[in-house]
């Protein structure tokens, strides 16, 4: 299930993943929605994965919040580390922004198992620039 709240995005991702051979109607379900507020019903996910998009989230603890509800039991966040050569000055200038703006390692940390994961870990990767979390819900 791949999921956004652009139809743009949504366009981008079906073309990206057409590219790569995946998307195909049976291996993954294309839906615009919410990260806060997904019309999920409890349980539903076998798991949760998030990139980069996890900046760009108003309120991350009602995203996480949400996760937990419809995941069966694993969560992670991985970013995209090889689209950090993204070639032109104004997508490194946005990415320093977010980076400043984002919960520290620890912090977001704490987030997710607030949300109610358990077994939260995260490593840090580039010096700890980006950082990979996990989560377990049992």
């Amino acid at each position: 299930m791949y999921a956004t709240s652009t139809l743009i995005c949504l366009s981008v991702g079906k073309k990206r993943a057409a590219e790569r051979g995946l998307g195909d109607n049976r291996s993954l379900v294309w839906v615009e929605g919410d990260a806060e507020a997904l019309k999920f019903g409890d349980g539903t996910m076998d798991g949760y994965t998030i990139a980069f998009g996890i900046r760009n989230v108003t309120h991350i603890e009602n995203a996480l919040s949400e996760a937990y509800r419809y995941v069966n039991y694993s969560f992670s966040v991985i970013p995209a580390v090889g689209e950090l050569d993204a070639g032109d000055r104004e997508s490194y200038q946005y990415l320093i922004g977010s980076i400043r703006k984002f919960p520290r390692q620890e912090m977001f940390a704490r987030m997710i198992a607030d949300a109610g994961f358990q077994k939260v870990e995260y490593e840090n990767l580039v010096g700890g620039v980006v950082a990979i979390h996990s989560g377990f819900k049992f």
